[in-house]
């Protein structure tokens, strides 16, 4: 499915959110049980209650009551003016996969291929963003960034200081020269974006 786009923008995005996936018919009605959104994607866990015997699970696994649980992922943007969503679910194999280990948590089992592959991905990204970085780490970034000195850098030491509330890279260098500290610009799920400038020395 291609996007869908309005001209005014929802007053409230996640009411709006919710609204795409709530749904009831004389078979089956389903709603929201978990939302979240790790910036302008929406991930949601939807139930589903067949109110037929026959209704067709799609692949799912039924627990007692006759519900199961998939996932729902929303991309969102504006353009232009516009707001503009892309609804999918996990069977699509979407390229997003940062849902957290508490809303997969809530997934009822299914034998849908693409569905186990996108629990991978997520799974293995909710893994790497809940490390957490400890004074005295070395991190090795798979590749080098190149900073406003002309430097490609791949390896930094962190150091936390109680003057320094957010924590301090200090780049290994390789050349003889003192090693540079670096200030990150956010800690976003565990992942370090750096400012691609160099900081002041700090003093000793």
């Amino acid at each position: 499915m291609g996007w869908t786009c309005h001209y005014t923008p929802p007053r409230d995005e996640r009411a709006e959110i919710e609204r795409l996936v709530t749904f009831e018919n004389e078979d089956r009605a389903m709603w929201p049980v978990f939302t979240t959104r790790k910036g302008s994607v929406w991930y949601l866990a939807v139930e589903v209650t067949a109110k037929t015997e026959n209704a067709d699970s799609y692949g799912y696994e039924l627990d007692a009551l006759g519900r199961y649980v998939f996932a729902a992922v929303i991309l969102t943007r504006r353009d232009s003016g516009e707001w503009c969503y892309k609804d999918m679910e996990e069977s699509m194999g979407p390229c997003e996969a940062q849902a957290p280990q508490k809303m997969l948590d809530l997934l009822s089992p299914t034998t849908k291929e693409y569905a186990l592959e996108w629990w991978k991905k997520c799974k293995a990204s909710a893994a790497l963003t809940s490390r957490k970085i400890a004074h005295g780490d070395t991190i090795q970034l798979a590749e080098p960034l190149e900073f406003s000195d002309g430097i490609d850098r791949d390896t930094f030491t962190v150091q936390r200081q109680p003057s320094a509330p957010p924590p301090i890279f200090f780049a290994k260098n390789g050349y003889g020269l003192p090693d540079q500290p670096f200030h990150a610009a956010s800690l976003d799920q565990g992942l370090i974006h750096f400012v691609l400038t160099l900081a002041p020395r700090l003093r000793a």
